[in-house]
């Protein structure tokens, strides 16, 4: 895993052709920009999977369905089976 450190900052604005404000999150800082202040910044760290943890899991997913759908395809395939089955003895009975 790779450990990211990250400065956010929360700023406000106020647009004087729409007169509305509010409020984003930003990782750039708008201190010096007009019509933005700074109301606060916080360091944040999250932590990044390696990239092959991440392909494992989704592979480990993908097999999930896959085997999801073997099941629910070898079920159909049976129900329909079982009715050529129901046609032919019916058709068998009136020959």
């Amino acid at each position: 895993m790779t450990t990211k450190t990250k400065t956010i900052h929360l700023i406000a604005y106020f647009d004087k052709y729409d007169k509305k404000a509010g409020v984003f999150i930003s990782d750039s800082d708008f201190q010096n920009t007009e019509g933005y202040t700074s109301l606060t910044s916080k360091e944040i760290s999250f932590e990044i999977p390696d990239y092959h943890i991440i392909n494992e899991v989704v592979i480990a997913g993908l097999r999930d369905v896959q085997k999801e759908m073997r099941a629910t395809s070898a079920a159909a395939i049976t129900e329909v089976d079982e009715q050529v089955c129901c046609l032919l003895s019916l058709e068998n009975q009136n020959v």
